[in-house]
């Protein structure tokens, strides 16, 4: 049973690996266009968050992450339609954070690796600790005595980790970008 567990963590790891490869490769391809977009988020953070106030970014947070979240539990009674539901989600999660990296790397050099690093911190640990704890309660096969208390404490974690990433991951980040 524990070989089991290692080969899917395995799977796991190639699969986030090679989406965040090919998001990687196709910010190399389009870097050009990106960096005036790049420019843009650097000269106008302050005025954009200022903007839109927190309560708007709460929405915004919540709503970015909710949808996924809600989307897994809803597709956990039908199990294929969940384990390609997983398995798109990695593979998105891979792009999209492989497209982030290089695009702080290409932009602000090896300050970049440190700026992805505090893009994902603090909040992006409790939310990889929930999505894996969702997995595994989705992929037992038998049935939780408990699952809907489960399901509610999740998504409280979820609802503290949109919090974190407002009021503390966007300050940092504007800190980081702005100076």
């Amino acid at each position: 049973m524990r070989e089991g567990f290692f080969v899917k963590i395995k799977k796991l790891l190639y699969g986030v690996g090679l989406s965040f490869l090919a998001g990687a490769m196709f910010y190399l391809f389009s870097r050009q266009s990106f960096r005036d977009v790049y420019n843009e988020i650097g000269s106008s953070m302050t005025k954009w968050q200022q903007e839109k106030g927190i309560m708007a970014e709460l929405y915004h947070s919540l709503w970015n992450h909710g949808k996924f979240f809600v989307i897994l539990w809803i597709l956990s009674v039908n199990r294929t339609a969940v384990r390609w539901y997983i398995r798109l989600f990695l593979g998105f999660t891979g792009i999209r954070n492989g497209f982030l990296f290089l695009f702080f790397v290409m932009n602000r050099g090896w300050m970049g690796v440190l700026c992805y690093l505090a893009s994902l911190f603090p909040h992006c640990i409790l939310f990889s600790l929930i999505y894996l704890y969702s997995f595994g309660l989705i992929e037992k096969k038998r049935q939780q005595k408990h699952k809907m208390l489960l399901f509610i404490i999740l998504l409280f974690a979820l609802i503290a980790a949109c919090l974190l990433e407002v009021y503390f991951n966007l300050p940092m980040m504007q800190k980081l970008l702005c100076d």
